[in-house]
């Protein structure tokens, strides 16, 4: 159904009103908030059907690493077994104290899509994109970071689990140490086709 106008005081239908749920936007669809430290972080039940992408958004992060530029990586879950192979990602990173660009990157790789960056104390925060997870395509990755050290680092990359297979959740890990803290939520794109 194409977008609607309605007038002041018009009655809505039921029809309309479902449309209009249907085709809202963002849809909350899962929150996990982590208060011990992990080494990895399963997010499960959460890709299905019911939509095609979805935006998932990390805040409140905090890593046992002192180490500001330790990587938290995600990989894709079926059921509770993560996919180990075939992660492909690039993420260029600029540090704000001085404006150099460094770059992280993968070719077939067996940690996962980098997705953000943190230390021990400055609650970092990421959000990503997942796009195909549940169908049976190659799943494509968009996100955005920042690492809130002292100068702080701004990343902005993308990546491909170049596996064609349907998963139903995510997992979170460290390149190194663990995560001691996080708050995750995940969200469904309503898409408006007419």
């Amino acid at each position: 159904m194409a977008d609607q106008t309605f007038t002041s005081g018009q009655i809505l239908t039921a029809a309309q009103m479902t449309t209009l749920q249907q085709n809202s936007g963002l849809v909350f669809v899962k929150g996990v908030s982590q208060t011990t430290s992990v080494a990895s972080i399963n997010i499960t039940s959460c890709f299905s059907a019911t939509f095609d992408a979805y935006r998932v958004v990390v805040g409140a992060c905090t890593l046992t690493t002192t180490a500001y530029t330790t990587n938290v990586f995600c990989k894709m879950l079926s059921g509770t077994t993560a996919a180990s192979t075939n992660y492909n990602y690039g993420i260029p990173r600029v540090d704000l104290a001085t404006g150099s660009v460094t770059s992280n990157y993968a070719a077939s790789g067996t940690a996962g899509i980098q997705v953000g960056n943190g230390n021990t104390s400055n609650h970092t925060g990421f959000s990503f994109d997942v796009i195909n997870p549940f169908g049976i395509y190659f799943t494509n990755f968009d996100g955005l970071s920042m690492a809130s050290h002292s100068g702080g680092y701004s990343g902005a990359g993308s990546g491909v689990h170049a596996t064609s297979a349907s998963y139903d959740g995510f997992q979170l890990s460290t390149s190194t140490g663990n995560i001691s803290n996080a708050s995750i939520m995940v969200y469904g794109y309503r898409y408006l086709v007419s």
